[in-house]
């Protein structure tokens, strides 16, 4: 059986991806079945992952398989953290599938805003669930504010 070739990729794009998902090493490694230890190793640049295997990783990671061939991890966008917290309560842990639903919301502002750009027109005023109101403000490039309400 013939192995795939190395992967050529900046180890520090897989300890990226796998934290920007939520994920530990233990939980990565365990829905590749792999070992910890080779996950780590391909982590700290002590081996490289085979293009079939970064395919899975990329599949676990919910990232395109483009994104590992990046030079460096993207920097810039932070998700919004929730501060709510029941009495007594501790800061809970975001699943893997909430970290890729709240990046894909927010590729969806983005191709929003563009395509708003592109028509030379200004978005929306939006406010409680979408609606239009006077007490709302518009949504602006960078700006990670929720609306007020």
């Amino acid at each position: 059986m013939s192995r795939t070739p190395e992967a050529l990729i900046n180890a520090a794009l897989l300890v990226w991806a796998r934290e920007s998902i939520g994920l530990t090493l233990d939980d990565a490694a365990a829905k590749l079945r792999i070992a910890s230890g080779r996950l780590a190793d391909w982590e700290a640049g002590a081996s490289r992952p085979s293009i079939a295997q970064l395919r899975k990783l990329a599949g676990i990671y919910k990232r395109p398989l483009a994104v590992f061939f990046l030079p460096e991890p993207q920097r810039g966008f932070q998700a919004l953290r929730d501060f709510r917290r029941l009495v007594g309560g501790g800061a809970g842990q975001w699943s893997p599938d909430l970290h890729a639903a709240i990046r894909r919301a927010h590729f969806q502002r983005e191709v929003s805003l563009e395509l708003y750009r592109l028509l030379d027109e200004e978005p929306p005023e939006t406010g409680r669930a979408g609606r239009t109101s006077g007490g709302s403000r518009r949504l602006r490039d960078g700006d990670p504010r929720p609306a007020r309400h």
